[in-house]
């Protein structure tokens, strides 16, 4: 990506600085948005445009589009972890909740864990593939996968209870 873009200095530091401070103003505001619309609507929504913004990130030539799409991931972002702890705790009795957020802290913990050899894996094996460097196919990939999960959580969360 470094050669790919050109990027020079600390570009790639303030990349993650762009999406830190899009995600620290959108935080409360995602939260009050929340309360006026449904969460199915709105997590899977950013969910799902979340995933457009990461496949938007594979075809960049420039430094300065990847700070605009970190602006919107952050944005989009915002609303994940404090959403999923809100429909948690709509969701689940007390004594439920703990196990629950546990078991949610914990597949975090193992993605991450489980992320580098999946990139490493990406990148050995489709780098030049259809002529996309790696990096770009670590993009193209996870998009693929997040508008999926986004659009099974617009199903399965908004289906009415019997």
């Amino acid at each position: 990506m470094q050669e790919d873009l050109n990027l020079q200095g600390n570009e790639l530091n303030y990349f993650t600085t762009t999406f830190n401070v899009a995600y620290c103003v959108m935080l409360i505001p995602s939260q009050i948005i929340m309360t006026y619309v449904r969460p199915s609507f709105w997590l899977s929504g950013l969910e799902i445009a979340w995933g457009v913004m990461t496949g938007l990130m594979a075809m960049v030539t420039s430094a300065k589009q990847v700070y605009i799409i970190r602006v919107f991931l952050g944005l989009c972002e915002s609303s994940a972890w404090p959403g999923m702890m809100t429909l948690f705790m709509h969701w689940y009795t007390p004594t439920e909740l703990a196990k629950r957020m546990g078991f949610y802290h914990s597949c975090q913990a193992i993605g991450t864990m489980m992320s580098g050899a999946l990139q490493a894996a990406i990148m050995s094996t489709l780098d030049g593939h259809h002529g996309l460097a790696g990096w770009r196919w670590l993009f193209v990939i996870n998009a693929i996968i997040t508008v999926i999960w986004g659009s099974l959580g617009l199903v399965s969360i908004m289906r009415p209870s019997k």
